[in-house]
């Protein structure tokens, strides 16, 4: 699991980098920014709360099973 750390770490960061890049290479620092409509607004709104919520319910159901798990081995 280590390995996942060693790539984890930089991955945001590059890609960071390459975001910069990608936006400050001759742009208009005028320009407005993107703008989404109202349904995509919402279903970005309510997938990422919904994502959030499954994280934690599971996450509190993880750490229950792990803990029970433990006094097999």
């Amino acid at each position: 699991m280590i390995w996942l750390a060693i790539v984890g770490i930089p991955n945001p960061i590059v890609g960071l980098d390459i975001l910069y890049r990608y936006r400050m290479a001759g742009e208009n620092e005028e320009a407005p920014p993107i703008l989404l409509s109202r349904p995509y607004a919402i279903a970005l709104a309510v997938l990422s709360f919904a994502i959030l919520f499954i994280d934690v319910i599971f996450g509190h159901w993880f750490n229950i099973v792990c803990s029970a798990a433990q006094g097999l081995f």
